[in-house]
């Protein structure tokens, strides 16, 4: 099977069935693409502000 082209980024800030909502829109009917169309892009860019909301992982207390 394929692997799909994915970023790092979509791999760390998106649930898998947004990736793979977003990999199968192309293939719906024009209808239901112009109405999930958006409401995928409003999950995103919550979960994008999720990600930068977080407070930032610090290791400067770890010692080697």
């Amino acid at each position: 099977m394929k692997e799909l082209p994915i970023t790092e980024f979509d791999m760390q800030t998106l649930p898998q069935f947004i990736q793979l909502a977003k990999a199968i829109l192309p293939f719906m009917e024009f209808n239901t693409q112009q109405t999930l169309s958006p409401l995928l892009r409003a999950y995103e860019f919550s979960c994008t502000m999720n990600y930068y909301s977080r407070p930032a992982v610090s290791y400067t207390h770890l010692t080697l």
